[in-house]
């Protein structure tokens, strides 16, 4: 890629960090406090700007080739693939970090979507799982607030996708024509994930059968 189109998806990439500091600092923040933050979150792209374009060929080409792999939610092939560019030269350890960082945010908020959506795609339930694993995993490396966000994310895949199986349940039931008890079990589906997609579902199977 050439050099200033590596220079714009780093300053894509540090325009996002800013944005994403500002949201989670918020007014508990003062101007001076953001400011400083602002100017340090700065040179440190600079600096890994710097140490990236001294990096060799084949170092950035895998860096590269992480982001494609990113852009294709294919989130295992990019940390593999970056730790690999580390290994070749690491002068690309610095935007490697960078990337990866803004790349948990985007798991961890892929994982919850595809969680609480498996009936957009059968295979949702799964691959959230996988990607909070990745996150979690030491040797893949992430950063311990991102680590502790995935095991917050992790507990709630695991009551949440009890409740999609009582849903299942729910819906056999009725298909074997036992009525009552399959639409016992959605109303106790309502009121013990509230507030949820699974709840909006269940509302709306409800809604079907006069309840």
């Amino acid at each position: 890629m050439p050099w200033r189109t590596c220079n714009g998806v780093h300053l894509v990439c540090a325009a996002l960090c800013l944005v994403s500091f500002v949201l989670s600092g918020g007014c508990r923040k003062s101007a001076t406090e953001l400011a400083e933050k602002a100017s340090e979150e700065r040179e440190e792209l600079l600096e890994a700007q710097w140490h990236f374009e001294r990096a060799g060929a084949r170092a950035r080409n895998l860096y590269h080739q992480g982001k494609e792999m990113q852009r294709q939610s294919r989130y295992k092939e990019a940390v593999a693939l970056w730790a690999e560019a580390i290994k070749v030269d690491e002068e690309v350890t610095l935007i490697v970090d960078l990337a990866k960082n803004l790349m948990a945010d985007e798991m961890i908020k892929t994982a919850h979507y595809r969680m609480h959506r498996p009936y957009e795609n059968r295979t949702f339930t799964k691959s959230s799982r996988e990607i909070l694993n990745l996150i979690v995993d030491e040797k893949s490396d992430f950063l311990e607030k991102h680590v502790k966000k995935a095991r917050e994310e992790i507990r709630e895949w695991e009551w949440i996708t009890g409740g999609w199986k009582k849903f299942a349940r729910a819906q056999r039931l009725i298909d074997t024509h036992q009525l009552a008890e399959g639409l016992d079990l959605l109303e106790a589906i309502c009121k013990d994930y509230p507030r949820t997609p699974l709840a909006d579902k269940t509302i709306l199977l409800l809604k079907q059968y006069g309840r």
